[in-house]
């Protein structure tokens, strides 16, 4: 990584006025770093910085961490470009490139493109010799796959909102009673359900774990054991809640067999993921890269002490004359 001496005191801090512009005695084309692809000039780094808001240059430019990364992620965009170039690659159609700058930017996303597919491409052909590493994975961490115990239900929701008193409470038990007395549960809940999306489907809800369900809700539905068991009402949130049990399933080990697929498509985008970042640590930590140290250095504003010292004692107040 591109190295900037990190200073000891503040008063070594840059702090001058503008945004970046080369001073005197500092020319647009010198090199500040330098690898077998590109080069990073001060005008390169004039150029970026121009495109960080102007109330935060001033910020940004006496922090020295932040210097080094953006001189990091300037290097790597141009060295992408350049080896993108190289490998006689195009950038994605739709992508912006009307500048300079943003062709740039385009061909380094290209050249990531392409070390992607590589890595795709070199995982996919290995694919079947790494069974026996998605087998590991799984058997190091087979909690992950489980499917939970689940339940699907049927609900008839009573808000309590424009109802006062016990109007909800009374209305839900008496719904229950119709229930119990072998009222069709479907269209009672369109006919009564305040919640419009279930009660247009008879109140029935999908599979579901506990962890997919508000916590009252789960609570009471895990407790039914009997399919058609209907509950007592259920307060959820500003609701009453009648539930019926539909079916429940146990929690079951998912065999390696169904999971493999899965642990797979993981590894892959490990591997994929991990090659990218190989290629910009390459670019990083390039041992030939040439820097120049002081340049970069002069790069940071530094503080003038001037402005830190104390301001000559002030005369003292004349007293305020007495009240009349």
């Amino acid at each position: 990584m591109i190295r900037v001496k990190f200073f000891t005191t503040i008063f070594v801090l840059l702090l001058t006025i503008g945004s970046g512009v080369a001073r005197a005695g500092e020319s647009p084309d010198d090199v500040l770093i330098a690898n077998a692809f590109t080069k990073l000039t001060r005008a390169d780094y004039d150029a970026a910085l121009t495109r960080i808001p102007a109330d935060l240059r001033e910020e940004f430019a006496t922090s020295t961490r932040r210097l080094t990364m953006f001189l990091n992620n300037i290097l790597i965009t141009k060295t992408l470009a350049a080896q993108a170039v190289r490998a006689g690659l195009q950038p994605e159609a739709g992508l912006p490139n009307d500048t300079a700058e943003e062709l740039e930017r385009a061909l380094a996303a290209a050249q990531v493109r392409a070390i992607e597919e590589a890595a795709a491409s070199n995982f996919d052909a290995r694919r079947d010799t790494l069974v026996p590493t998605a087998r590991e994975s799984y058997l190091l961490a087979k909690e992950k796959y489980q499917i939970p115990e689940q339940v699907r239900i049927s609900l008839i929701v009573i808000s309590r909102e424009g109802r006062s008193g016990d109007a909800a409470l009374t209305l839900a038990r008496a719904t229950r009673d119709k229930l119990l007395a072998w009222a069709d549960f479907a269209a009672l809940a369109k006919e009564v359900s305040d919640d419009k999306a279930t009660a247009a489907e008879g109140g029935s809800l999908s599979w579901r774990s506990a962890a997919q369900l508000d916590p009252a809700l789960a609570r009471a539905a895990f407790a039914l054991e009997r399919v058609g068991e209907i509950s007592e009402p259920v307060q959820v949130r500003n609701n009453y809640v009648l539930i019926r049990l539909d079916e429940k399933r146990a929690s079951r080990q998912i065999p390696f067999d169904e999971a493999k697929d899965s642990i797979l498509a993981t590894l892959r985008n490990e591997y994929i993921n991990n090659q990218r970042e190989s290629h910009l640590n390459a670019i990083r930590n390039d041992p030939a890269m040439q820097v120049d140290q002081p340049a970069i250095d002069a790069l940071v504003r530094r503080i003038d002490p001037e402005r830190f010292k104390p301001s000559a004692a002030l005369p003292a107040p004349e007293p305020t004359p007495p009240l009349k």
